[in-house]
């Protein structure tokens, strides 16, 4: 699933601002926390977890980057309990002074152990159908990003 904007912004900001991972609170609707090895962009390999809350539900996951392509991709691969969960890219492309960003989630909960996962994962989060909640989620992440970088 993609969810794209563009932004009145460089490609070089854009990205930046998706790599530091410790940003994503500001404009994430259920990405409550997350506790990254440093500030700034990371890099392919590094791990972060990630606190998320929706209403009184916690849950954390743990995440690694698998694509730190400066001003052109960002992604990372999430687990929970070591059990992949999902696949989350940025693809930026840069036009000058603006930029196309498009934010993907793939799921990656897949086969017998997915169900379960799929399982434990609405009792965590409250959340059954996830991809249509994330794709509400993943509009409203990619339209706060915008208000702030373009407010620079």
């Amino acid at each position: 699933m993609n969810v794209t904007i563009t932004i009145d912004a460089p490609a070089r900001v854009v990205y930046d601002a998706i790599s530091d991972v410790s940003r994503m609170p500001h404009w994430s609707p259920e990405l409550d926390w997350v506790s990254s090895p440093h500030d700034g962009p990371l890099t392919a390999g590094e791990r972060f977890a990630g606190y998320n809350r929706r209403g009184i539900q916690i849950w954390r996951t743990t995440s690694t980057v698998t694509s730190a392509k400066p001003d052109r991709t960002f992604a990372i691969d999430v687990t929970a309990a070591g059990i992949p969960v999902a696949r989350w890219s940025y693809h930026v492309v840069g036009h000058g002074d603006t930029t196309e960003l498009t934010s993907t989630w793939s799921d990656l909960r897949a086969g017998p152990l997915g169900i379960t996962m799929k399982i434990l994962g609405f009792a965590a989060t409250g959340v059954w159908d996830r991809a249509n909640h994330n794709r509400l989620g993943m509009a409203q992440t990619l339209d706060a990003l915008k208000a702030e970088l373009e407010s620079r």
